[in-house]
């Protein structure tokens, strides 16, 4: 018999199991996608059933994946954060859920900003940006009064999937955290701001810390999960700080490249830093004592899925073909893409200079170029993008020992060769991918007592891969690019 820590990590468009083995090897894994639904005015909503749905089904594909006589002992969710989902008296959702990239809140945020800004900031490091929750509830009770007057609670991702597996209703610091309405020192609902907003103190779930038994998975849910009932199941975290932990992070000596549809640059910090409100974003980590720092880039794999699509809906073909493609047309052109720049704000621009109505455009363009030309310079922005955050947070936070990438951007050998001359630091790969379901899944270990050295495990247990170390002859011509790049997106 092999003892296994179940991990779901519910991103933003599919989630993901993984089976990981007391002795830490990933066994297993699966993963299923569900849909978002947007409209023009600025709506991102998914369904609550979705998320159960796919849940079930990544855990179903990955238990059927397991080798024989592999058991479950422990498992625990963690979700995509500042999702605002109010459940009623009946703890059942009483709207689709609104997600992280809805914009109803902008003036509701500029409000918060005016009247609260400097208390939110006090207290969580951050400005009250829109994509935080809580300009999301204001929205809600303005626009949606009969359902906010309904609302018992509200909850994350990764939250409603722990209520629908055990019946237990919580959040955690690190989910909570990005309400706004949590101090980030203590760890503890700010109830003094919730007063002043005059928000029912009860609208906010109990919290419970990340890495603790939250209860047992009933035998409904243990039947469509393919599980047994009973099992202990934690209280689980955000899917960033899953991810921080399934990188192996618990301290500022590393930093995370993340390079998915977006992209995220993360570090363990000591506080917060004045210094970078409103431009990078604070966040508390699954350990009580310890926070991390965001970067946001809202363009990373999306900018050349982008390109792509523009080019196969021109000259045919499929998608994934003229991806692959475009990868070698791009590996044709020259570092620096023979002068032409491209700025990789599609949906606006992130860290470190938030501008929601920022978009994207090529510079130098001129009759000599071609198609591989604009390819590079797509991944080269991407590239320069990640240059920019990192030197920003290296002038307000630890210089870090070493930098590792991790999302399926990454899995391309050219962008990451591309990245490591481009920011000029040697970059290991994450071997396991799925960091969020990884970080679940030892965080399911530990608080069974399985993994009690945690930092011993994530040493033994989360590898990294050869580096790419920047090449030296690369290193002008890089230099000269950025310099375009920063006189492009500079504000």
């Amino acid at each position: 018999m092999t003892r296994a820590f179940l991990g779901i990590d519910l991103g933003t468009s599919s989630a993901k199991a993984l089976l990981l083995a007391e002795a830490g090897a990933v066994v297993a894994k699966g993963s299923a996608a569900y849909p978002t639904h947007s409209t023009s005015e600025g709506r991102v909503e998914q369904s609550p059933d979705d998320w159960w749905d796919a849940a079930v089904r990544a855990a179903r594909a990955c238990l059927d994946a397991a080798p024989a006589g592999v058991v479950v002992s422990a498992m625990g969710f963690s979700g995509h954060m500042s999702v605002l989902l109010p459940l009623g008296h009946d703890l059942r959702p009483l709207r689709s859920a609104i997600t992280i990239g809805d914009v109803r809140g902008v003036e509701e945020a500029a409000w918060l900003d005016r009247r609260h800004g400097e208390a939110v900031a006090d207290a969580t490091g951050n400005l009250p940006l829109s994509a935080f929750t809580l300009p999301k509830l204001l929205w809600f009770r303005t626009h949606e009064p009969s359902s906010f007057a309904r609302t018992r609670v509200i909850v994350g991702a990764k939250d409603y999937l722990r209520l629908r597996a055990t019946g237990a209703l919580a959040a955690d610091p690190t989910d909570a955290g990005n309400t706004l309405l949590v101090d980030l020192d203590t760890r503890t609902w700010n109830t003094d701001l919730i007063d002043r907003l005059e928000l029912p103190p009860e609208i906010v779930p109990p919290l419970r810390e990340s890495l603790e038994i939250a209860g047992d998975l009933t035998r409904e849910a243990a039947d469509q999960l393919g599980l047994t009932a009973g099992l202990p199941v934690i209280t689980g975290m955000a899917d960033m700080a899953a991810s921080v932990l399934g990188a192996g992070m618990l301290s500022s000596r590393r930093v995370a490249i993340t390079l998915g549809t977006s992209g995220q640059i993360t570090q363990v910090v000591a506080a917060p830093t004045r210094a970078l409100r409103g431009r990078f974003t604070y966040h508390p980590h699954a350990l009580p004592g310890r926070c991390y720092v965001m970067a946001s880039l809202f363009t990373g794999g999306l900018g050349l899925r982008w390109f792509a699509d523009v080019i196969a809906s021109i000259a045919g073909g499929s998608a994934d073909e003229t991806l692959e493609r475009v990868l070698e047309r791009a590996a044709d052109s020259e570092p620096g893409a023979r002068g032409v720049t491209f700025a990789p704000f599609l949906t606006g621009s992130g860290s470190p200079d938030y501008h929601p109505g920022r978009r994207a455009l090529f510079a130098g363009l001129g009759r000599v170029h071609d198609g591989g030309d604009l390819a590079r310079a797509v991944l080269e922005g991407v590239s320069f993008s990640i240059r920019h955050n990192l030197e920003v947070l290296a002038r307000h936070h630890q210089e870090p020992e070493e930098w590792v990438l991790g999302g399926g951007g990454m899995r391309s050998p050219l962008w990451r060769r591309i990245t490591a001359d481009a920011t000029r630091r040697p970059l290991g790969l994450l071997l396991e991918q799925d960091a969020g379901a990884l970080g679940t899944a030892i965080a399911a270990g530990y608080a069974l007592g399985a993994m009690d050295d945690l930092a011993g495990t994530l040493d033994a247990v989360v590898r990294v891969g050869a580096e790419t170390p920047p090449a030296s002859e690369t290193r002008s011509g890089y230099d000269e690019a950025y310099e375009r790049y920063r006189r492009l997106v500079d504000p």
